[in-house]
């Protein structure tokens, strides 16, 4: 598998199909894999690139603490080294506030901007409600069985899992996340996601094309963040999702990568015009 070196450190990727760029930048402790049906529904027709954050997964660790402006650095030396100038940025959770951080300080990169699950900063987005706190806790269990068990009732709605195959929602979940990152690892990310604050920048982001998607039942992030970040940008459009958790890239795939493609293609067509 290929690897970029990028700031010092070896990051990988992975990439598939052709076509329109599309950058997606994962959350949390989460590996680029993690987004398998993003990848699957939008490949055919798109060039599809995705990797794993800094002491995530196959990428190099790093020693002391990061922060999600140092994270879209390392997206944007990545598009340095594929050779892209700009592309249609995609990032979930606190992949989100890296494509924030990206957007900000690199505007011209950035061809549109997707948003989901994630929040602004400042000190009220830290406040996740008390049953996702108390999963997200269980979710770092040095117990395999205990995270992912943890990390299933916290990504997605009980009405998903009541339909879904038990096994499989795990063998997934445990692709994704069964590996525990280096407990500095962790603690540099969740550093990072509490320093993390562009509310007073966003308006900046005027004109270019943006839509943030708000799984309505989120218990991580609470989804009125969302709604803050739909104020905050001037345009953006607001996708709610009433029937999705935090994990809605995986539990509402199609409306998603629908989602997606309709902003892509209308970005498209806005540069065009």
């Amino acid at each position: 598998m290929p690897h970029a070196s990028i700031n010092g450190l070896r990051l990988w990727y992975d990439a598939h199909g052709a076509g329109r760029r599309v950058l997606l930048i994962m959350g949390l402790a989460g590996r680029g894999a993690a987004w398998a049906p993003q990848v699957e529904g939008l490949y055919l027709d798109h060039h599809v690139v995705h990797f794993d954050n800094r002491g995530i997964g196959r990428s190099d660790r790093f020693a002391g603490s990061t922060t999600t402006v140092q994270m879209a650095q390392d997206a944007l030396g990545l598009m340095d080294h594929l050779g892209w100038g700009d592309a249609h940025v995609v990032g979930v959770s606190m992949g989100g506030m890296i494509a924030q951080e990206l957007a900000l300080r690199h505007r011209d990169r950035v061809r549109s901007l997707a948003l989901i699950a994630t929040h602004a900063g400042g000190l009220g987005a830290l406040m996740t409600p008390w049953p996702g706190m108390r999963l997200f806790l269980q979710a770092n269990h040095p117990d395999p069985g205990a995270r992912i068990d943890a990390l299933r009732r916290l990504l997605y709605t009980r009405q998903y899992l009541r339909q879904m195959d038990a096994q499989a929602v795990g063998l997934r979940l445990m692709e994704d996340f069964g590996r525990q990152p280096e407990p500095a690892t962790l603690g540099a990310q969740l550093a990072a996601v509490m320093r993390h604050d562009t509310r007073d920048r966003l308006h900046q982001l005027g004109g270019l094309p943006t839509v943030v998607i708000r799984p309505e039942q989120d218990i991580l992030i609470d989804p009125r963040h969302c709604l803050r970040l739909h104020r905050l940008i001037p345009g953006a459009r607001l996708v709610n999702v009433p029937d999705a958790g935090h994990g809605v890239t995986d539990e509402r795939r199609g409306l998603v990568n629908h989602t997606l493609r309709e902003h892509f293609a209308q970005a498209e067509g806005a540069a065009a015009g």
